[in-house]
Parts: C-alpha cells; sequence; structure tokens
C-alpha cells in the first residue's frame, strides 16, 4: 500500500489544510469583534454627543428664563465683577423676588457654565461686589466654551448668545429685551 492510498482511506486533514481554517477563522473573528467594537464606540460617541446638545439646550433655556424675568440687564462692561471666576457671558441680570434684590452673572470656566448670584434686601445693588459667595454659584452645563460673538448690545436690547460645544459645532441664538 503506498502513501496516497493510505491518506486517502483514512480521510484526515493535512497540516496545511489545518493551519488555513484556523487562520481564515480568526481573521472571520477579528473582523467581527472589529465591527463589534466599531458599533459599541459609535454608540457611545452618540451618547456623549447626545448629551452635550442636551445640556447646551438646556443652558439656552436657563439663561432665556432669567433673562425673561429679569428687571434690568446691565453689560458687564459697566460692573465691575469678582475675578478668578472664569469668562462672563457679557450681561448681568438684575432679578427681584419678593423682598430681595438678586444680581445673576453667569461664567464659562474650564468648559463649564456657572450662574453666580448675590442677594441684596437693599434697595440699590453696588456695581461693585466685594464678597461674592460661591456657596451661592450653581453649576449650569458641561462641555461648552463661549464663542468669539457673544454679546450684549444694550442700545438694539439685544443679547447674542453663541456656545461651543467640546469638539462640535457653535449653537447660537438671539435674545430680544423689551420694556427697560
Amino acid at each position: 500500500m503506498n502513501y496516497q492510498q493510505y491518506y486517502h482511506k483514512k480521510g484526515g486533514f493535512t497540516l496545511i489544510e489545518l493551519v488555513s481554517a484556523l487562520a481564515i477563522a480568526a481573521v472571520l473573528c477579528i473582523c467581527i469583534a472589529a465591527i463589534f467594537m466599531s458599533a459599541f464606540n459609535m454608540e457611545m460617541v452618540i451618547e456623549r454627543d447626545s448629551e452635550m446638545f442636551s445640556e447646551s439646550y438646556f443652558l439656552m433655556e436657563y439663561i432665556g428664563n432669567e433673562i425673561r424675568k429679569s428687571e434690568n440687564i446691565i453689560s458687564t462692561s459697566e460692573f465691575i465683577l469678582p475675578s478668578g471666576k472664569g469668562e462672563y457671558l457679557p450681561f448681568v441680570l438684575y432679578l427681584q423676588e419678593k423682598n430681595t434684590k438678586q444680581i445673576v452673572a453667569y461664567a464659562i470656566h474650564n468648559d463649564k457654565c456657572y450662574r453666580y448670584s448675590y442677594r441684596s434686601k437693599e434697595k440699590q445693588i453696588p456695581y461693585k461686589i466685594l464678597k461674592w459667595d460661591i456657596s451661592d454659584s450653581n453649576l449650569i452645563a458641561e462641555h461648552v466654551r463661549l464663542a468669539e460673538n457673544c454679546n450684549f448690545n444694550s442700545s438694539s436690547k439685544i443679547i447674542h448668545l453663541s456656545f461651543q460645544l467640546k469638539d462640535l459645532e457653535i449653537i447660537e441664538t438671539d435674545y430680544y429685551i423689551y420694556g427697560e
């Protein structure tokens, strides 16, 4: 009996066939794993971006509500605010709540937007606040930066807010102030 007859009677695979089959199976497994990892990473990116958009729209709505409730709006260029709080939005709001007046300013610091407020029972709120109560600050949104064209035009009564989301697009809105 020669070698070929013995091999065909056994019905086995050669080493080359086994190695080839294992290599093909390994490539297929790696491709399938790469597809799943890509889908998982894409889901994480979409979730992160969705959260950033949600927070930024909440921030715009929150600031808009306070602008509508404000008694007076003053440009930050006319107001002396404490330093070290970040980059301030270009306006300061005066709010009246029952017997208490409140000054509200917003600042962006380390890609986070904070709302700072100062409460006073006095009739006149000073333009320079010597002691700003840090405990009276709230984190409103994360992952936002002020864009270049954020401004307050007191003569035309328009506040233009423009925020850049972390590595994404810029969202903008205008608030028109009536009746001051």
